[in-house]
């Protein structure tokens, strides 16, 4: 394909390697959807969707942003059918509302999965049952809610 030494081997080359660089810039930029928000004192690692899902409110300039987070978690404990079961390095996804201008936040929806990948625990509140809380100073949900309208409000 390449014949070593010609013009158009070097030009050929240089094609390849312009088409690879960005290829690979491209694909790392569309990996990078999630934003890093911090680290718990138990070590689990906190982020939140690089994109909102929607704003509440008029038009799109509403305070409440819906938006997805995920923890890292080394560990976690769930309790199903009266047993505690214990899990490492699992992955949760929430749904959450957050409110920038009054600072609480409301849960939606929750799905827990194992190290491998498999639902190991998922529910969703219904709308009656979706409740503010006002968000612990300090506290990662302060940390969340602060990117959160940092950078979507």
């Amino acid at each position: 394909m390449f014949q070593v030494g010609t013009k158009k081997s070097l030009t050929n080359m240089k094609s390849v390697i312009i088409f690879l660089s960005l290829f690979l810039v491209g694909h790392t930029s569309y990996c990078q959807d999630w934003v890093s928000v911090g680290s718990d004192a138990d070590g689990g690692k906190w982020y939140i969707k690089s994109t909102y899902v929607k704003k509440d409110g008029f038009g799109n300039l509403g305070d409440n942003i819906r938006i997805w987070t995920k923890k890292e978690l080394k560990k976690t404990t769930i309790k199903k059918n009266g047993k505690s079961l214990t899990y490492t390095n699992v992955k949760e996804l929430q749904l959450i509302v957050a409110d920038c201008t009054d600072r609480k936040i409301k849960f939606v929806t929750t799905t827990v999965y194992n190290s491998q990948g498999k639902v190991i625990d998922s529910y969703t509140l219904e709308d009656y049952e979706q409740e503010w809380h006002d968000v612990v100073p300090d506290s990662m949900g302060e940390a969340i809610l602060d990117k959160i309208c940092e950078l979507f409000n």
